[in-house]
């Protein structure tokens, strides 16, 4: 008897329901779980709608976008693509300056813990006068 190549998998439909195993934390899944409870639906159901939601939302503002730029002068959907491009910069921009920031703060707060270890280390003599390292 021929065995079937693991490789050849039969094609599936769109329609198609499939079983899919994913791992997840055990604070999302009781998330999800109180919303299914919250919504009256089954777990599967609130999962399914929260993944699909994103891709419902993309397609239905593509439609919207797409029926406002078509009757619009070249000229004015040029200007929009450049207001668009500059607030992406302008928040690209500040999202690095709050990293910047962040992390000189932790910068700060551990130079203030070593500084404090090092206090603690002479209060117990545990460190040599002139030691700071």
């Amino acid at each position: 008897m021929a065995r079937k190549s693991k490789s050849k998998k039969a094609k599936r439909s769109k329609t198609d329901i499939v079983f899919f195993n994913v791992r997840m934390p055990e604070w999302l899944r009781r998330d999800l779980e109180r919303a299914a409870t919250a919504n009256n639906r089954s777990m599967n159901t609130e999962i399914l709608r929260r993944l699909v939601q994103p891709f419902n939302e993309r397609d239905r503002a593509k439609i919207i976008a797409s029926a406002l730029v078509r009757d619009l002068d070249d000229e004015i959907v040029n200007e929009i693509v450049n207001i668009v491009r500059r607030i992406d910069a302008e928040e690209a921009a500040a999202d690095a300056w709050r990293e910047e920031e962040h992390f000189e703060r932790e910068a700060a707060q551990a130079a203030d813990l070593h500084a404090e270890h090092l206090a603690d280390l002479q209060r117990e003599g545990g460190a040599e006068e002139g030691d700071s390292k």
